[in-house]
């Protein structure tokens, strides 16, 4: 039973570790309250190595975070995110070449193949453009 416990605080500590990293615009005091709630769970269930780690990253969060920081962690994720956007937009207008060429050609298996690829790319830069949306939101909420 301790285990069991022991996996699921593994699995809850890495679950909120990789939510904080993927909200990078979230303000000091958050992430201060975050990692803190962490450390609870930690001292409740003895876990020395995660409570040693936990108040060197708090450490860290009180010596560097700023709301400068945020937002500039918040612009190099825009800034990822545009560049992934605008790669995946070419990449689909390579598609679209490519399966003009082969419906040109008759080719009904590269044209499936071309098609399947198309709605993949399609599919990735909808969400790729969803998150962008995110962050951007998150930018001007911290912008405010």
């Amino acid at each position: 039973m301790k285990k069991l416990a022991l996996i699921l605080l593994a699995l809850l500590s890495l679950s909120l570790f990789l939510s904080m990293k993927a909200k990078a615009a979230q303000d000091c005091g958050s992430r201060h309250a975050a990692i803190s709630e962490e450390l609870r769970y930690a001292e409740a269930n003895n876990n020395p190595a995660r409570i040693a780690g936990l108040r060197s990253a708090l450490t860290e969060l009180d010596a560097h975070c700023s709301r400068s920081s945020v937002i500039s962690d918040t612009q190099r994720q825009l800034d990822k995110l545009s560049d992934k956007v605008a790669s995946k937009q070419k990449s689909i207008r390579e598609i679209e070449f490519d399966l003009q060429r082969a419906r040109m050609d008759g080719d009904a298996k590269r044209i499936r193949k071309y098609q399947r690829r198309l709605e993949d790319k399609r599919e990735e830069l909808s969400e790729a453009k969803d998150e962008l949306t995110r962050v951007r939101n998150e930018m001007a909420a911290l912008r405010k």
